[in-house]
């Protein structure tokens, strides 16, 4: 984890410019944020034309588990046709699907995540024309790994710029890594790039191959020069998502279990360790909502929070939700959604109960329990 124990690796909303997925063999997912082109109100989306599809053949190539977004090739034997490559251009929002209303975007800083497995990596982004001959970015022909990320004939600002590949910055005439990875540029100033790929990026010569393009899980595009830890957290964010290792120096604390200590540990609930019976200290939980799941039949709640030796410090206001499933033939009972040894300030608690079948649930807080109480139907006498 990195210095001064921060968790969160990447706000999603916190996208300040540009943010485009491409995935499954790279023309699926052409919308930023889950949008269609006819909702988009600004912006761009990314276009590929759909003659250009590479042939998919899936399996693992030794890298670990099978991941479907980059393990795939051309069928064995199969000859590339001159330009059968799988560029994507950016298209205004308002323009229909065409090469010609493809648009240049100019930004700083570029992340994606790829891999360089197949013939080196062919080129990541073009400018200037879909060969990528001319502009900032220009078009990587070489098949080897060695070869630079950026060739030479790029612009002052890509060479010139700070290129990092899985967290660490380095030198970019080193070249690709042969395996997925994470790719990022800091460029020396506004560059401009009209597509992704390139169009030739499968060519072959007399039955050899010339190129092969890349495959690209997600790529970031941002018009400003990143702070490092925000950069840090992006680059995190890309590795565990779609590589499946994360920057030395990262842990994902969920899988972690704090045993013992009487300090204090702090994150958001999503990424909070577990909690040993040793540990005495002090939780601290900046969320402010939380969501649980309540099974009337099996009267029990899903991933309630247990930490019965910690003082949990939360908002002084916490909405709960509480989504029900088998409430039919559902029986009163009282489970906690919070068991600690206390709470480190009065808590303002309301409920927002779903598909509740009519019944009555209500919280109530009790020696550092939040229980959540399903009342019984019909008339209730009580005698005292």
């Amino acid at each position: 984890m990195p210095a001064e124990g921060r968790v969160d690796w990447y706000d999603a909303d916190d996208v300040a410019s540009l943010e485009i997925e491409t995935q499954a063999n790279a023309v699926v997912r052409q919308y930023p944020h889950g949008k269609t082109r006819d909702t988009l109100t600004s912006g761009c989306f990314l276009w590929g034309a759909g003659n250009r599809m590479p042939f998919a053949v899936t399996g693992a190539r030794g890298l670990g588990a099978e991941r479907t977004w980059l393990d795939y090739n051309h069928p064995s034997g199969f000859q590339p046709m001159t330009s059968d490559g799988n560029v994507l251009r950016f298209i205004p929002y308002n323009k229909s699907p065409s090469s010609g209303n493809a648009v240049s975007q100019t930004f700083r800083t570029l992340l994606v995540a790829l891999d360089s497995g197949r013939g080196g990596g062919g080129t990541v982004i073009a400018s200037g024309t879909v060969n990528g001959g001319s502009g900032d970015f220009r078009r990587r022909e070489s098949a080897s790994l060695a070869d630079p990320i950026w060739p030479s004939t790029c612009s002052a600002n890509v060479k010139n710029g700070v290129t990092r590949l899985n967290g660490a910055a380095v030198d970019p005439a080193s070249g690709f890594t042969g395996a997925p990875e994470v790719l990022s540029l800091t460029a020396a100033g506004n560059v401009s790039a009209l597509c992704v790929d390139t169009y030739s990026n499968t060519e072959s010569a007399n039955g050899v191959l010339k190129q092969q393009g890349t495959v690209q899980g997600e790529m970031l595009l941002y018009d400003s020069e990143l702070d490092a830890d925000v950069l840090a957290n992006l680059e995190a964010y890309l590795m565990g998502k779609w590589t499946g290792v994360l920057p030395d120096g990262w842990s994902d604390l969920r899988e972690a279990t704090v045993t013992a200590g009487t300090g204090t540990v702090s994150a958001v609930a999503a990424k909070l360790p577990k909690f040993g019976d040793g540990f005495t200290g002090s939780v601290a939980m900046p969320d402010a909502a939380f969501a649980f799941t309540f099974d009337g039949v099996a009267g029990a709640v899903d991933k309630p929070f247990v930490a019965r030796g910690a003082t949990l410090d939360l908002p002084a206001a916490v909405a709960v939700t509480v989504d029900c499933v088998n409430m039919q033939g559902a029986k009163a009972t009282s489970v906690p959604l919070f068991d600690v040894a206390g709470f480190a300030n009065p808590v303002a608690w309301t409920l927002t109960a779903t598909n509740a079948g009519g019944k009555d649930l209500r919280l109530r807080e009790e020696d550092g329990k939040l229980m959540l109480d399903l009342l019984p139907g019909g008339l209730t006498v009580i005698l005292r």
